[in-house]
C-alpha cells in the first residue's frame, strides 16, 4: 500500500510502515473511498511467477487512517477483477469486470449496513454485454462505462453504454 501526503510531498509505504500492509494480497482490485474509510475489494491472487491462486476474490478490506488498521468487511456475492467502481447515493457500484468470463451484472455496497446486493435488472443490474477493464464516470444523472473488453483478458472494444438508476 502506498499513500501520498500532499502536505510533505512525500509517499509513505507499507514497506516502512505507514500506512498499514493489506491482509489479502490482491491485483485488479475496485476501490473506493467514502466517509474517509478506503474500501479494497475483488481482483485477483497473482504470483510473481505468473500463477494464479485465486482469479476472482470477493473479499472487502476497510482501511481507517486514524487507526492505520485494516478490517474484513462482508464478502462481495461475486468474486470479480478489473470492475469499473462508481459511488452513487454513498454506495459502492461494482460494475461488470470479470471472474472465469467478462460480467454483465452489478453489485452495490452499503457502507452504513455492510451489506452487498446485486442490483436487480429494474435497476441496471445488467448491462447489454460485460465488460473488464472499462471506464466508468457519471456526468449529470447518467452513468457510462466505456470500453474494456467484453472477453477475459486482452479484447477491447469501443463501444460506450449509458444507464440512469
Amino acid at each position: 500500500v502506498e499513500a501520498f501526503d500532499p502536505v510533505t510531498g512525500q509517499w509513505l509505504t507499507s514497506t516502512n510502515g505507514d500506512p498499514a500492509e493489506l491482509q489479502t494480497a490482491r491485483d485488479n482490485p475496485g476501490a473506493a473511498v467514502i466517509d474517509d474509510k478506503l474500501y479494497v475489494f475483488g481482483g485477483r491472487t497473482r504470483n510473481a511467477d505468473g500463477t494464479v491462486e485465486d482469479g476472482a476474490l470477493n473479499t472487502l478490506e476497510i482501511y481507517d487512517p486514524s487507526t492505520d488498521q485494516w478490517t474484513f468487511g462482508n464478502p462481495m456475492l461475486n468474486g470479480r477483477r478489473t470492475m469499473s467502481v462508481g459511488i452513487l447515493n454513498n454506495k459502492i457500484q461494482a460494475i461488470g469486470g470479470e471472474g472465469n468470463t467478462s460480467l454483465n451484472f452489478h453489485e452495490e455496497y452499503n457502507p452504513a449496513t455492510g451489506a452487498w446486493r446485486q442490483l436487480p435488472e429494474n435497476e441496471i443490474g445488467s448491462t447489454p454485454f460485460g465488460t473488464h477493464g472499462s471506464a466508468f464516470g457519471t456526468i449529470g444523472d447518467v452513468n457510462y462505462i466505456a470500453a474494456g473488453g467484453p472477453d477475459p483478458g486482452s479484447a477491447f472494444t469501443d463501444q460506450v453504454q449509458a444507464f440512469t438508476f
